[in-house]
């Protein structure tokens, strides 16, 4: 089917951030973690002033969707030792048919209510969940529009077992292997099918994989690039977007294109904690969050 665009907002800025990392980065990425670093630059970068295209201009492709759940995973805390269940459901978009491969855009959405009905109702028991995995459809469709396959992922059970800073890890490991076991699922189904989407094999250019998160799903994509690097078989993560992320477990990411998005006047991340996700201990940052000068 055919799907009408939204115009795309910051978040569309760091999903554009993403494709075109993607495209830079080819198939260097976390399947092999020893890659050399690159050559120090010695020359500054030519001045263009030419403009660049509109992120919002949607692409020439039509966009299919498939909505999927592929059961329940145990997923766990990494300071506490607590475990649970969660959904592996989502839906991913890609260019109607075209044959691809596309490359791999997966979104993780941050720490949100799970039910309309109201606070403290797991989603298991709602009768009106909220669909905070569907907050991202107008990227997805127009990434689709431009040839890539974009997967948004549920996280609405981790968001109603994750605790406090103070008593566990905030959900950080449970979203990373969250994150590697969709990708391993549509693995499998890119080289043989299954759970209804054979329509989808060899479709998806799983060299080349970016990955976005917001607000403590930030965190989780962060802790995903060390998760899946452990892995027996990793994937490979090229790209990585995290947008307004928490850093409650003082993570460092490293040898993957990265690229932080803090919000100027963030209420909640409000000391701009994700902006150490990279940062060398060396490095004068400061932790005062910044004003508002209006």
């Amino acid at each position: 089917m055919s799907i009408s665009m939204s115009p795309l907002s910051l978040k569309g800025a760091g999903a554009l951030y993403l494709s075109i990392s993607l495209i830079l980065s080819g198939c260097g990425g976390d399947s092999s973690s020893d890659n050399p670093p690159p050559a120090a630059k010695t020359e500054p970068d030519p001045i263009t002033n030419t403009v660049a295209a509109d992120a919002a201009t949607t692409g020439a492709y039509g966009v299919s969707e498939n909505e999927y759940q592929f059961g329940r995973m145990t997923v766990v805390d990494n300071k506490n030792g607590d475990s649970y269940e969660t959904d592996i459901h989502g839906y991913i978009q890609y260019p109607e048919g075209e044959a691809g491969p596309f490359p791999l855009v997966l979104f993780l959405h941050g720490r949100h209510g799970t039910c309309y009905d109201g606070r403290g109702i797991d989603d298991d028991d709602c009768e009106n969940p909220i669909p905070s995995y569907r907050g991202y459809q107008y990227i997805s469709e127009n990434l689709a529009s431009h040839g890539y396959a974009v997967i948004s992922v549920d996280a609405n059970d981790i968001n109603d077992h994750d605790s406090s800073p103070g008593n566990g890890d905030t959900g950080a490991l449970a979203r990373a292997m969250l994150v590697v076991r969709h990708l391993d699922e549509f693995r499998t189904i890119n080289q043989a099918g299954g759970n209804g989407l054979d329509n989808l094999v060899g479709k998806l250019d799983m060299s080349r994989i970016g990955i976005m998160g917001h607000s403590r799903g930030g965190e989780g994509v962060n802790q995903t690039v060390l998760y899946n690097r452990a892995q027996p078989e990793p994937h490979n993560i090229t790209a990585v977007f995290a947008l307004a992320p928490t850093d409650y477990n003082t993570q460092t990411v490293s040898n993957v294109n990265f690229l932080s998005l803090a919000g100027y006047c963030d209420g909640d991340v409000e000391d701009l904690m994700g902006n150490f996700a990279t940062t060398p201990a060396a490095t004068p940052w400061t932790t005062t969050p910044m004003q508002n000068s209006s």
